[in-house]
C-alpha cells in the first residue's frame, strides 16, 4: 500500500510543476489522535485558479475529496468523509476537514492556473494514546544480593511509548532493558525490564513504572512493594583443636547471622598453616556427634612436633571472612615411644604395662577355662562308666510268697547292694514253713546272691515286667 501510495505521488509530481508557493498545512506530516477529526489547509501567495483535495484509496485509484475557486468561485463537497471550507479573500485559503483520517493516507492539495499545476501534499500520522503498563511480579521476596527481574508492558500504541522506572520517588536509570514489538495495524507494544538485586535498605520502597508516547501525558503501573529478605550465614566459629602425634581433631560449632554477603550459598573452607606460612585449604574426614550444631573435623598425616593453626574461612566468590584461628602442637614424644609400646617396654608415660597386664589376664582366662572344660569331660565319661556297670547288674527276682498274684520283687540299679537286700528280706513271706525263709541272713555280697539265685528253683511261669504279661519258660 505504501508503495503503491508513493508511485501515485511520483506521478502526480511528474505532470505537475511543483510550486512552493502552494502549501499544504501541516506537512510533511499532519498528526492526529486516533477518533478526532483532521484539519488541512492549501493556499498560495497568488490567488485564482482553480483548486481541488485528493486521495488514493486502497486499492490505488486516486479520487476526488473537494474542489473550489474559479471564474464563479465555488467551493463543492465530492465526498461525505469531509467537508470543505473556501476563503477567497488575499490569499485565497481551501480549509479540508477530514472526519475519519486513515493512518499513513497521503492527501494531495493542486491548483491549476494559467495552464500551470501546482500541488503540495502531506502524510496523515494517526496517535493512539498509550492507555495501561501493567507491572509483574505485583509481589515477590528477593533475598539481600539476589537479582530477580521486573518487568513493565504497555499496551498497544502509536507511536511507541517510552518507559521510566522509578523506585520511591528516585527515577532508575540503570540496570534496565527495553524492546518495542511491532503489532498489527502499525502498532507497538514496549517491554520494559528492571534487573533489581535486593539491597536491605530498600525494604518497604515501591517500585513502579511510567510509560508515556504522546507529550506532556503518561501513565504509571501498579506499585511493587520490595520485600527485601536475608538468609542467615553459617559462621563456623573452631572451639578446640587436639594435636596428636601426626593427626589433629577440630571441635568446632555454628552460629547464623544476617550480614551481607552477596550470595545467598557462600562456600566453607577449612585452612590450615604452620608457622609463618600463608593458610591452604586442607582435606578432613567428619566423625559423626550426637549433638546438633558440634562438629568433629580429623586432619591427618600432620608432622610431628610441628605448630600447626586452624581457621574456617566463609566465601561467596565476591567477599571472604576469616573466622577465629585456633593453634596446637603435634606430639613428638608419641613417635619415639611407639618401638616400646610394640616390644612392650615399661614407661609411666606409655601403654606398655596396660597392655601387658590385658594380654597376661586374657592368657589366664583362656587357660582357666580350658581346665575346667577338660575336667567337666572327664567326670562326664566317668559318670557314664559307673552308670553301664551298675545297668549291667539289674535284674528281676521271683517273689517268694505261695500267694496266688505272683508278684515280682525289681532290683534297681540306682539302688546300693545292702538296700537291694534289705528290700528282697523284706518281701519275703512271714510263712514259717516257706522253703527260702534264711534267705535273707546268709546273703552277704552281690557275688553270693547272684549265684545263689541262679541255683533258686524257678515256678514254670514268671512275670516280666518289661512285657507286662504272662510268658511261659520252657
Amino acid at each position: 500500500m505504501e508503495a503503491y501510495i508513493l508511485r501515485s505521488f511520483v506521478f502526480f509530481s511528474i505532470f505537475f510543476s511543483c510550486d512552493l508557493n502552494l502549501i499544504l498545512s501541516p506537512r510533511p506530516y499532519a498528526v492526529v489522535k486516533e477518533s478526532r477529526e483532521l484539519e488541512l489547509t492549501c493556499q498560495s501567495n497568488r490567488s485564482g485558479g482553480v483548486y481541488w483535495f485528493s486521495t488514493v484509496d486502497d486499492h490505488g485509484s486516486s479520487f476526488e475529496l473537494g474542489t473550489g475557486g474559479g471564474d464563479y468561485k465555488y467551493c463543492v463537497n465530492q465526498t461525505k468523509l469531509v467537508t470543505i471550507e473556501c476563503r477567497f479573500e488575499e490569499p485565497w485559503t481551501f480549509k479540508l476537514t477530514l472526519l475519519a483520517p486513515v493512518h499513513n493516507q497521503i492527501i494531495f492539495c493542486a491548483r491549476t492556473l494559467n495552464r500551470v499545476v501546482s500541488n503540495s501534499s502531506t502524510t496523515i500520522f494517526i496517535q493512539v494514546p498509550v492507555s495501561t503498563v501493567t507491572l509483574s511480579p505485583l509481589q515477590s521476596a528477593v533475598v539481600d544480593g539476589k537479582r530477580i527481574n521486573i518487568t513493565c508492558l504497555t499496551n498497544d500504541c502509536r507511536p511507541p511509548a517510552n518507559i521510566t522506572w522509578f523506585k520511591g520517588n528516585s527515577e532508575i536509570t540503570n540496570q534496565i532493558t527495553s524492546t518495542k514489538e511491532n503489532r498489527s495495524t502499525y502498532l507497538t507494544r514496549t517491554i520494559s525490564v528492571l534487573h533489581y538485586t535486593g539491597i536491605g535498605d530498600d525494604y518497604g520502597k515501591e517500585v513502579y513504572c511510567r510509560a508515556n508516547n504522546i507529550e506532556g501525558k503518561h501513565v504509571e503501573s501498579n506499585r511493587y512493594v520490595i520485600n527485601v529478605t536475608t538468609i542467615p550465614i553459617v559462621r563456623p566459629e573452631i572451639l578446640l583443636v587436639e594435636c596428636e602425634d601426626v593427626s589433629a581433631k577440630i571441635f568446632w560449632t555454628e552460629s547464623s547471622d544476617h550480614s551481607s554477603l552477596n550470595s545467598s550459598l557462600p562456600q566453607t573452607f577449612l585452612q590450615i598453616s604452620t608457622e609463618n606460612n600463608a593458610f591452604v585449604n586442607c582435606t578432613y574426614a567428619r566423625i559423626e556427634t550426637n549433638k546438633s550444631n558440634f562438629y568433629i573435623y580429623e586432619v591427618i598425616n600432620l608432622k610431628p612436633n610441628t605448630k600447626y593453626r586452624f581457621k574456617f574461612m566463609v566465601s561467596d566468590g565476591f567477599k571472604s571472612d576469616s573466622m577465629n584461628i585456633q593453634t596446637c602442637f603435634t606430639d613428638e614424644e608419641k613417635v619415639k615411644k611407639l618401638p616400646d609400646l610394640i616390644i612392650g617396654h615399661k614407661d609411666e608415660n606409655s601403654m606398655g604395662p596396660a597392655l601387658g597386664g590385658a594380654v597376661g589376664g586374657a592368657l589366664f582366662l583362656v587357660l582357666f577355662v580350658s581346665v575346667g572344660v577338660v575336667t567337666l569331660y572327664k567326670r562326664k565319661q566317668e559318670s557314664r562308666i559307673k552308670s553301664t556297670e551298675v545297668t549291667s547288674r539289674a535284674h528281676y527276682v521271683e517273689h517268694p510268697c505261695p500267694t496266688t498274684d505272683q508278684a515280682y520283687q525289681e532290683i534297681s540299679s540306682n539302688q546300693n547292694t545292702e538296700l537291694q537286700y534289705k528290700d528282697y528280706v523284706d518281701h519275703l513271706c512271714p510263712a514259717t514253713d516257706h522253703p527260702y525263709q534264711d534267705v535273707s541272713n546268709q546273703i552277704k555280697d552281690p557275688e553270693n546272691t547272684l549265684e545263689r539265685i541262679e541255683y533258686m528253683e524257678i515256678p514254670d511261669t514268671i512275670l516280666t515286667n518289661e512285657e507286662s504279661h504272662y510268658h511261659t519258660l520252657k
